[in-house]
This record gives C-alpha cells, sequence and structure tokens, in this order.
C-alpha cells in the first residue's frame, strides 16, 4: 500500500505540473471543486470546453495525461476520444441534436477542404512565384559573378595602369638624369672638340703623307706582281722541262733494265752452250754458235754503254734544272713576303686613315650637337693656350662637381609626390589603428561572451551528465572539472566512478564502463542541444544485458526528441528499434538490403 501510495503521488503532483504548466489551466475541474484535495488534484489535468467543435480543435494542442470534456460527458485526449451516449438536455437530445452536430461537422469539413483547396492554389502559386525568384537568383548570380569578373579585370587594368604609371615615373627620372649627363658631356665633347680639331688637322697631313706612301707602294707591289708573274712562268717552263727529262730519265732507265735483260740471256745461253760443248763431240757447230753470240753480247754492251752515258747526261741536265727550280721558288719566296708585308702595311693604313675618318665624323656631330661652329671656336679660343693647361682646367672643374654631387632636377616633384604618399600613409595609419581598436574591442567583447557561454554551457552539461550517468550505471556518481583557470584555453576532465567502485583513474576502467561514460556525455549534450538525429555504431558491444538494458531505456527516452539511427548486433537493442534494415548475402558477393517495420511486424502477428 505504500509503494501504490507513492506511486499515485507521483501521478497526481505529474498531473499538477502538467496541468499548472497547460494553456487550459483557467479552465480545469479543479477550480470548481473545494474538497477533497485528492480529487482536487486528480482533476487538475481535465478541462472544460463548450461544445465538440472547439474540443475537436483543441485536441491537437493536448500533452500526455491532458483531457478535455464537453458539457455532455465526452472526453477528447490527444490519441482517443469518448463520446457519452447518455441522454442530453432536451435542447441537445435526440437524433435531431446530433444530426445537426453532424450536418456542422459537415459544414465545418466543407469549408476546411475548401480552405485546403485555396491553401493548395496559394502553395503552387507560391512554387511559381519561388521558381520564378530561384531563375531570377541564377540570373542575378550570374550577373553578379559577370560583375565580379569585371571588377576583378578592371583591378587587374587599374594595376597595371599604376605599374605603367611608376615606370613612366622611372623613365623620366632616367630622361632627367641622362639630360644632365648629357649637358656634362657637352662641355666635355665642346673641350674634346678643341683637341679632336689639332688631332684633325695631324691626321690630314697624316693622310697625305699615307696616300702618297699607299701611291708608292701600289707601284711596288705591281711591280713586285709582274716579278712574281714572270718568276711564275719560268717556273712553269722549268717544272715542264723537269717532268720532260724524268720522262726520258724513265725511258732510259727502261732501256737500261731491257738491255741488263737482254745480257743477262745471253750470258746464260753462253753457260749453256758451254756446258753442251763438253757435252758434245762435234766443236765447229759450237765454235759458230759461240761466236754468234759473243757477237750480240758486244753489241748489248755498246749499248748498254751508250744508254748509260745519254742517263749520266740526263742525270746532269735534271740536277741542273732542279738547282734553277730551287732559286726561283727562293726568289718566289722572297718576293710573296715582300708583297704580304707591304699588303699589312697598306691595311694598316687603311685602318688608321678610317679611324681618322670616323673620329673626325664623330668630332664633327658632336661638334654639330652643341650648335657652336668650329671657324668661331678657333677664333675665340687662346692662341696661346696649350692641351695641358685645359686638361688641368678641366681636372678642377670635374674635382668641383664631383664634391657638388649629383644634381637632382627631379627633387622638387619628388618631394611632392612623397608628401602626398605621407598624408596618404598617415590616414591609413589612422583608419589602422581605428580599425584595430574595433578590433580589440570585439575580441575582448567575443571573449567575454565567450566565457559566459562556456561557464553556462558547462554547467549545464555538468548538470546533465550527473543525471545521466546515475541513469546508465544504476548509481554512482560522475561529473565535469576544468583543467585550467582561463574559460579559453581550459581542457575538460570527466570524473566518474561507476558504483561499488573506487577508481582512480580511467583507464582503469573496462571498456563497457568506459563506452557508458562516453554515452551519459554525448547523451548529456544532446539534452541540452538536440540535433535532428544521432548515428550510434554498436556502443552498445562492450556492453553486458542488464547495462544493454538501461542503455536501450534511455535511448527510448531520448527518442521523443531525438532520432537514432544505430548500429547494432544485440537483439535486446533491436528489439526497441521501430525500423530494422538488415544486409544479407543470399549468393556469395551479392548483397541485398532487407528492412523490416517493427510495428507492422507485430500487427501482422496478432492478426
Amino acid at each position: 500500500n505504500a509503494g501504490c501510495s507513492e506511486t499515485i503521488e507521483l501521478i497526481v503532483s505529474n498531473a499538477t505540473k502538467t496541468a499548472n504548466d497547460s494553456p487550459f489551466a483557467a479552465n480545469s475541474l479543479a477550480h470548481h471543486i473545494q474538497q477533497p484535495i485528492e480529487l482536487k488534484r486528480l482533476l487538475a489535468a481535465v478541462y472544460c470546453v463548450d461544445d465538440h467543435l472547439q474540443a475537436l480543435a483543441k485536441q491537437e494542442t493536448l500533452k500526455p495525461g491532458e483531457q478535455l470534456i464537453t458539457p455532455d460527458g465526452s472526453c477528447y485526449t490527444s490519441h482517443w476520444v469518448r463520446l457519452n451516449g447518455n441522454k442530453q438536455p432536451a435542447k441537445d437530445s435526440g437524433v435531431l441534436a446530433r444530426q445537426k452536430e453532424i450536418d456542422s461537422l459537415h459544414q465545418q469539413i466543407t469549408v476546411d477542404e475548401s480552405a485546403l483547396e485555396q491553401t493548395d492554389s496559394d502553395l503552387q502559386q507560391a512554387q511559381e512565384v519561388r521558381k520564378t525568384l530561384q531563375a531570377t537568383q541564377l540570373l542575378l548570380r550570374q550577373q553578379q559573378q559577370r560583375l565580379h569578373r569585371s571588377e576583378s579585370e578592371a583591378n587587374a587594368k587599374l594595376q597595371s595602369m599604376k605599374q605603367q604609371k611608376a615606370q613612366e615615373q622611372q623613365y623620366r627620372e632616367r630622361i632627367a638624369e641622362e639630360i644632365a649627363e648629357l649637358n656634362l658631356q657637352q662641355e666635355q665633347d665642346a673641350q674634346q672638340l678643341i683637341q679632336s680639331q689639332e688631332t684633325m688637322a695631324l691626321s690630314e697631313a697624316q693622310t697625305e703623307q699615307l696616300t702618297e706612301s699607299i701611291e708608292l707602294l701600289k707601284d711596288q707591289q705591281q711591280g713586285m706582281e709582274e716579278a712574281v708573274s714572270s718568276a711564275h712562268m719560268g717556273l712553269q717552263t722549268s717544272r715542264d722541262q723537269y717532268q720532260s727529262l724524268q720522262i726520258q730519265l724513265e725511258t732510259q732507265r727502261n732501256n737500261s733494265q731491257v738491255s741488263q735483260q737482254q745480257l743477262n740471256r745471253v750470258t746464260d745461253q753462253i753457260e749453256a752452250l758451254q756446258v753442251r760443248q763438253l757435252t758434245q763431240t762435234e766443236a765447229q757447230p759450237d765454235a759458230e754458235l759461240i761466236a754468234s753470240l759473243q757477237g750480240k753480247l758486244d753489241l748489248s754492251l755498246q749499248d748498254r754503254q751508250s744508254a748509260e752515258v745519254k742517263l749520266t747526261g740526263a742525270r746532269e741536265a735534271l740536277s741542273n734544272i732542279e738547282l734553277v727550280i730551287r732559286e726561283k721558288e727562293t726568289t718566289r719566296t722572297k718576293a710573296e713576303a715582300k708583297v704580304s708585308t707591304q699588303r699589312e702595311k697598306i691595311e694598316v693604313l687603311k685602318l688608321n686613315w678610317q679611324g681618322i675618318n670616323v673620329r673626325a665624323e664623330t668630332l664633327q656631330e658632336q661638334l654639330d650637337e652643341t650648335e657652336f661652329e668650329a671657324e668661331t671656336l678657333q677664333l675665340d679660343l687662346d692662341p696661346d693656350a696649350q692641351i695641358e693647361s685645359h686638361q688641368k682646367q678641366l681636372e678642377i672643374i670635374r674635382g668641383n662637381v664631383h664634391r657638388l654631387g649629383a644634381i637632382n632636377l627631379a627633387a622638387i616633384e619628388e618631394y611632392d609626390t612623397q608628401s602626398e604618399r605621407k598624408v596618404y600613409l598617415d590616414q591609413q595609419n589612422e583608419d589602422l589603428s581605428e580599425a584595430l581598436e574595433t578590433l580589440e574591442s570585439a575580441i575582448r567583447t567575443i571573449d567575454k561572451d565567450t566565457r559566459g557561454r562556456f561557464k553556462d554551457t558547462f554547467e549545464k552539461v555538468n548538470e546533465r551528465i550527473q543525471e545521466m550517468f546515475p541513469r546508465l550505471f544504476g548509481g554512482g556518481e560522475a561529473h565535469l572539472e576544468m583543467t585550467g583557470d582561463d574559460l579559453l584555453t581550459t581542457g575538460v576532465s570527466i570524473m566518474a566512478r561507476p558504483p561499488g567502485k573506487r577508481i582512480s583513474s580511467i583507464q582503469l576502467m573496462s571498456g563497457g564502463e568506459k563506452a557508458l561514460t562516453a554515452a551519459a556525455m554525448v547523451f548529456a549534450i544532446f539534452e541540452l542541444n538536440p540535433a535532428p538525429f544521432c548515428m550510434l555504431d554498436e556502443v552498445d558491444a562492450p556492453l553486458d544485458e542488464a547495462n544493454v538494458g538501461r542503455f536501450c531505456e534511455l535511448v527510448k527516452h531520448m527518442s521523443k526528441r531525438v532520432q537514432f539511427i544505430f548500429i547494432t548486433h544485440n537483439k535486446s537493442t533491436m528489439e526497441m528499434a521501430e525500423n530494422l534494415i538488415g544486409v544479407t548475402m543470399r549468393e556469395p558477393g551479392v548483397s541485398r538490403m532487407v528492412a523490416v517495420d517493427v510495428n507492422a511486424a507485430a500487427r501482422m502477428i496478432q492478426e
């Protein structure tokens, strides 16, 4: 009885709490009852309405445990309706009253259907307007992209124009420097002009001398070329004679070889005949043969001697010709060496003459650029002045200019430009300082808000985890602690103690205890800021049956506000699900998904 009374008190207290929070608390039946208190508490969640239409309109706003009652005794809750079949007062009794109520309901349905049709038409119009707006939005986005591209191109052109302007400024500065250098160079050229005129006079005199020398050298060259030509002709004639003598010498050598061969044959024949003479008995024919052979031998010897005499003469003539050829070659070599030397001298003189002409033209061009005339300058020059005095004076002027340093003709323009740039940079510095102060103020505000929100969130999550942990473990306690003093950089530690254990470190907890602690932390955060859905991947794998039951109860409690999608192999967790989706492989390598509605399956079993 004590347990039942506690249960009734809990139900009454929950109903009272729900009734006090309901928007219909003013129409509760508890306001019409004074005694007893228990009945007043029981009727705290029962509200009065005028008719069935008002009850039907307010039925969807009812909370669990709340009821609406009409004057005829009909009862309405959020999920069911109980109509009173007893007789009503005379004005509402009988079939006519019910028919009237049905007609009113039909009228209400007609009105609702017309309103629904109007809503549908409005919805279609809104969808068309939405499509039109989406198309307009797409066009605006495209136009925005084109504008962004145009802006980028304009920025690029502006940057290139700025660079071009800077380059032009640099070019102007270089031009000013070059103008200053040209002015200085003009002064130097005016001084060099005097030296150049003197050099040009000397060069003209040297040119005349060189021209005469060139004419003489040309005459000498022509004579030497004629001598070389005659030497070449004589050399060619000597070569022809040498070749003919070579031919004759070869002919004599061949004749000598032929004679020697004949002599050798005759000698061989004589020796053979002598051998035969010893073997033969008849001497007269052999003597005749020997005599004839001896005559032939004498003739051959005479021919050989005459050939040797001719060969000796030819050799002497060939030696003389070779000596003449060597003398001609020596003469030709000397003549060619002289011609080459004279040509080199002529080339050197031509180069000097061309250099003098180029120098004279250069000096004349420099003089033309200075807008002076040579005759006027010569008249203005001091006739007693020397080049050394002018050079000393030039060195003194150069030293003075060097001590003065470079003259910047664009200094005024640069000063104006740099002044404008300084003003612009000062404005930029002020803007940056203001922006920095604004940013630091915003950072301080954000840090302040962050600390406050973090502290509030930490306290709320700490309260939630202190409630979730005992529900999951069936006792024990857990809370959160900060690891640092600064709320922006501090860490958070979970201090957990399961029931019946004294743990000094979370590493000493089992896998199931760690999983439940993590689940308590996640559910505490979801209680604070629930998401549309939550996915749990085999969270119940390390849990035993008792812990799985508590885990399922908490998930079922949380599923009223959060949709859970969990992956599990536990049958108890599967029984809690409303829809099951499994993967099966009937054939090797072919997976299929099978979905089951648990409620529909339960209804099928009951039927």
